[in-house]
């Protein structure tokens, strides 16, 4: 009983003192490259209920891997929406940078306070302290605590942008880790929707979206004859912009009404005027082959109809050579996918006198939704890691570990570091080593033992005692090991 006592008043005693321990929450949102859209975001952790954001990079350059690049004079700017009464305690930004002279000013404000501001190099000691090369793809972690402590107002946007500096810096995914407060949160995950079909029927609280083609309802526009504009969603399986109209439904009567998340209720003036709060609210609904009839209770107002004739649009009309929308039911929310596999090569050998290696872990499925990873060396006094790169301090062995974030996976890899005299020179280029539509082909004046490996360090390919070989491998980037003399080649 006393242990039990004791326990319990430990406890309430940290959460006095640490309220943090409780409430502190993490979103994540990854910077990805959308064919349709540009570049967009998509998050996962945990978000306050009900908030969004807006990602724009100024560049604009969305072809290869530029994407999410930043160049020196341009920005990147996160907005985040609807984040009153929570406090951001600490954002980590994933990036790397073109060159060595790759800088960028970080500012975090909520509308005219200013949260944190930073300018520097990324290999200056206050940003990450060494240079990573975006040849790579590698990406490391850079995370700010925030230089005041600010509670979120109502309607105060939350702004983080980086403006390049220096070259060109990449951002991969911001970390937020912040206080929520009194907030409920949630999956910024997306939603599962599917269509009602004929003779379908709507159960009270029903969430769902106005859906035709490829595009849904948006928000109210137009000056004399409002309509519902539309926005483009590529798979009603991932649901997640925040532009959409989502409609919860509700039974008034023998009719419905649909309110949005926002709170306002769908209604009609006249046909083809489409209102918030205003005119009349109810509809009869039915579902028919060609998709759902969403009739006013007023018949002079008309029926909801997509129309391109007149610019792309939802809108009431009492003619019905229009097409009727569907309407989709969320049925849903998409959960994470787990990582199930995480794997290092077995061993691993650097020369002392090398700066550094990267090591990267293989995850499975490649889908995972959180591939974030965190790095020990049992050792440090033999080599030391840091995002996956490893830096020799003396002769010996040690391991290096890495773990998945949540740290339910784990892997080891048995790195030693080895006397110079010892080490394959890694060379710039190899006379008769050459790459051709993806082929590796190699061709030398005696014979010898050639060997491919992945960035990993793993073998992918052998021959032996050979003067001539060609290997077909995917594209990708590999290590050409021919004798004691090393290089590496890209294969597009």
């Amino acid at each position: 009983m006393k242990h039990s006592f004791f326990s319990k008043t430990a406890l309430l005693l940290l959460l006095w003192l640490f309220p943090s321990l409780i409430f502190a929450e993490s979103v994540t949102y990854t910077v990805i490259k959308d064919d349709d859209l540009g570049t967009v975001v998509n998050g996962f952790g945990q978000k306050p209920e009900n908030s969004y954001v807006y990602f724009e990079n100024e560049f604009g350059d969305i072809f290869g891997n530029r994407y999410n690049q930043i160049t020196k004079d341009k920005e990147a700017i996160l907005e985040l929406y609807g984040w009153e009464g929570c406090t951001i305690n600490s954002i980590t930004f994933n990036m790397c940078s073109n060159m060595a002279s790759g800088g960028a000013q970080i500012t975090v404000s909520a509308d005219s306070v200013i949260l944190f501001k930073q300018r520097a190099q990324f290999n200056a000691p206050e940003w990450y302290g060494e240079w990573v090369g975006h040849q790579n793809y590698i990406y490391v972690d850079i995370t700010k605590t925030m230089s005041q402590s600010h509670v979120i107002k109502e309607n105060e946007i939350i702004s983080i942008i980086i403006e390049g500096t220096e070259s060109s810096v990449y951002i991969n995914s911001y970390t937020i880790d912040y206080d929520p407060g009194s907030n409920r949160t949630e999956s910024p995950l997306g939603y599962v929707y599917e269509k009602i079909p004929k003779n379908g029927t709507l159960t009270e609280g029903d969430n769902v979206i106005i859906y035709y083609a490829g595009v849904a309802a948006s928000d109210l526009v137009g000056g004399t004859n409002p309509f519902l504009s539309i926005y483009k969603v590529h798979s009603t399986a991932n649901v997640f912009e925040p532009e959409l109209m989502y409609f919860t439904a509700h039974k008034k009567n023998e009719h419905w009404q649909f309110v949005n998340q926002y709170g306002d209720t769908l209604s009609a003036t006249g046909e083809k005027k489409m209102a918030w709060d205003n005119g009349v609210s109810t509809w009869n609904v039915t579902f028919v082959f060609e998709g759902a009839q969403i009739t006013n209770t007023n018949a002079n107002y008309g029926t909801i109809r997509y129309n391109t004739s007149t610019g792309d649009r939802f809108t009431t009309y009492t003619s019905t050579s229009m097409k009727l929308p569907y309407l989709y039911k969320r049925v849903r929310q998409n959960t994470p996918i787990e990582v199930v596999s995480l794997t290092l090569p077995e061993n691993l050998s650097i020369p002392i006198n090398k700066d550094t290696t990267i090591l990267r872990p293989t995850i499975l499925p490649v889908t995972a939704t959180d591939q974030r990873v965190t790095w020990k060396s049992a050792d440090e006094n033999i080599a030391t890691v840091r995002d996956g790169i490893i830096k020799p301090v003396s002769l010996g062995t040690t391991d290096i570990i890495v773990f998945s974030a949540d740290r339910s996976l784990s892997d080891t890899c048995r790195v030693t570091v080895i006397n110079s005299e010892n080490a394959i020179e890694y060379v710039k280029t190899i006379t008769g080593v050459y790459t051709r539509e993806g082929k590796i082909i190699v061709e030398q004046t005696a014979p010898t033992d050639i060997a491919i490996f992945n960035t990993l360090g793993q073998l992918f390919r052998i021959k032996e005692n050979v003067q001539f070989a060609e290997f077909n491998v995917p594209k990708g980037i590999y290590i050409i090991k021919i004798g004691t003399t090393a290089t590496q080649v890209v294969v597009k």
